[in-house]
């Protein structure tokens, strides 16, 4: 075999680069898409899974979100599991089982992703209560903080 160039040369155009990081070898520390799916995408879906299950009812999560309350899978980097995570966390809902309220997962900006489905996953939020301005979820008013939520007061004390 012969020699692979390396990805990093600024000489080389971006379409050409792009190319080059599809043919590189997929142990190549530097390929980008090295992490398309997880190590072990079933053990790293039942992460998902059990995490998603805790959302409780009229409250969302980002995909990034969900993701950064996991801990990168073995052998993946912090900066690449920030990268790549929140897909890997899409790709689970695609896949979960019917048990995970997966339509309490939405994207960072507190919009329904565009992909089939969308409109029945708007309908479910909107059936439990979350309301929608201009296609967008208010994170503020209906984001979930995470596990330790219960511990925190949902309204301003009045005194």
């Amino acid at each position: 075999m012969g020699h692979r160039p390396t990805i990093p040369d600024v000489a080389i155009s971006a379409p050409k680069r792009r190319l080059l990081r599809r043919c590189a070898p997929r142990n190549d520390i530097r390929n980008p898409m090295r992490f398309t799916s997880p190590p072990n995408p079933q053990a790293y879906y039942q992460q998902v899974w059990d995490l998603v299950r805790q959302i409780p009812r009229g409250r969302v999560a980002a995909y990034g979100q969900v993701a950064l309350m996991l801990p990168p899978p073995e052998g993946v980097d912090f900066e690449s599991y920030k990268a790549f995570g929140p897909r890997w966390v899409g790709g689970a809902m695609a896949a979960s089982p019917d048990d995970v309220p997966w339509q309490r997962v939405i994207n960072s900006q507190g919009k329904i992703s565009e992909r089939p489905g969308a409109e029945r996953q708007r309908l479910l939020l909107e059936e439990e209560g979350i309301e929608f301005v201009k296609d967008k979820i208010d994170l503020k008013k209906y984001g979930w903080k995470g596990l330790d939520e219960a511990d925190q007061p949902r309204q301003n004390s009045l005194f």
